[in-house]
């Protein structure tokens, strides 16, 4: 019987047939703690390809240093670029994670433009392969590579994974 804030009450009598009736419970319950591990991981791992928020919608005021109008004509790849930003903005580049094979690319042609919309443009190329984070606390730019996405998994057998 469920009750609730409504009026009137209503009552389930129907019983819910399974098809695992054979099974027992503490295997059900192995099988579908699996199966919530394994979309976990596929969210975590949609998840950490997003950019950060902190770039995106940030606090990081358009005055200052970030408010600097520039005029910039490049095209290669995004570590260089950030480190020259910078150098003359002086602000620390940090790059954290793993260096791929071939470093993103980027393509700027800016025209007194505030540096920081000159860096969310750049972040919007590189994304998924890379972030750029500012942290105005420490005046650093954060070059972030992502971890690469696990493969998917089809089957489950008694705990053992096996990917396609």
């Amino acid at each position: 019987m469920m009750t609730g804030c409504a009026s009137s009450s209503v009552s389930f009598k129907q019983k819910v047939t399974s098809i695992l009736q054979d099974d027992s419970a503490p295997k059900i319950l192995s099988i579908a703690a699996l199966r919530i591990s394994r979309d976990w991981d596929r969210l975590l791992a949609y998840q950490s390809h997003l950019p950060p928020q902190s770039l995106g919608i940030s606090r990081v005021q358009k005055t200052g240093t970030m408010g600097r109008r520039l005029t910039l004509k490049y095209v290669g790849p995004v570590e260089p670029f950030l480190r020259h930003l910078g150098k003359t903005a002086r602000w620390k580049l940090s790059v954290i994670g793993k260096r791929p094979a071939s470093q993103p690319m980027i393509e700027i042609r800016s025209k007194k433009e505030p540096l920081y919309d000159i860096l969310r443009d750049a972040g919007v190329q590189i994304t998924p392969a890379a972030w750029i984070v500012l942290r105005p606390e420490g005046r650093e730019i954060d070059l972030i590579y992502p971890p690469p996405i696990p493969s998917r998994t089809s089957k489950t057998q008694e705990g053992r994974v096996y990917e396609k």
